[in-house]
Parts: C-alpha cells; sequence; structure tokens
C-alpha cells in the first residue's frame, strides 16, 4: 500500500467511525482502535527499509552501533506514546493521555542519557 492507500485508509476509518457512532458509541472506538493496529502493524513492516538506509548511512559515517540504537529506540518511543496518547484521547481520557505523554518524554530522556553523559565526558577531556 503507498501513502496515498494509506492516507484514504485512514480517512475511510475515520468516516465508518463517526457513521457507526452514531448507531451506537462504542463501534466508534473499535474501527478506530482497529485502523490505528492495522496502521501500526503497517508502519512495522516499513522500518526495515529505515534501518537498512541507517546501516547504510552507517558505513558512509563510522560511530557507535549504541548510538543508532538509541536513536531506533526514541524513535519508537516517540511512536508509541503519541499513538496511546491519541488513542486516550479519542476515547475521551485526556487526563491519561497527558501522563502517558509525560511518560514517553522521561523515557527518552532516560534512553539518551548515555549520549548526554558521552557528550559531556568529551567537552571535559577538552577542557583539561
Amino acid at each position: 500500500m503507498n501513502f496515498a492507500g494509506v492516507m484514504l485508509f485512514g480517512i475511510a476509518s475515520a468516516l465508518l467511525a463517526v457513521l457507526l457512532g452514531q448507531i451506537k458509541g462504542e463501534y466508534s472506538v473499535y474501527i478506530i482502535l482497529a485502523a490505528g493496529i492495522f496502521l501500526f502493524v503497517f508502519i512495522l513492516s516499513r522500518m526495515n527499509t529505515v534501518i537498512s538506509a541507517v546501516n547504510q548511512m552507517k558505513s558512509y559515517i563510522h560511530f557507535e552501533d549504541a548510538y543508532i540504537n538509541i536513536l531506533i529506540k526514541i524513535v519508537g518511543i516517540s511512536y508509541l506514546t503519541q499513538f496511546s496518547a491519541d488513542l486516550c484521547r479519542d476515547c475521551g481520557y485526556h487526563s491519561l493521555a497527558n501522563q502517558l505523554q509525560i511518560f514517553g518524554k522521561i523515557s527518552v530522556l532516560a534512553v539518551s542519557m548515555p549520549v548526554v553523559l558521552s557528550l559531556l565526558e568529551t567537552i571535559h577531556q577538552v577542557l583539561e
């Protein structure tokens, strides 16, 4: 499925959720949840392309694999956080969505700490 197909699927899912939501409210949540899961699986299938491109970039610029792993983790945490928070907002749980976003931000900070410490270590060595 190409980009336009994915966008059309999203629009069709939203319209179907609105139509079925008028009949019975909880149907819209199920439709949106199913569409979200489908899109999540589709995005995961596209990750091979991203990983191969990152590996090709790594061959041009030599740096540690740990940095690439951290970058991929940060992207994954960000996507999952946004997906979960949006789903909670769609269900009407805005405070839970905000808490999930705070947890996601703290998780990104925790995952990126080795890079920050490495940078501070390098700066300290240069200043000595």
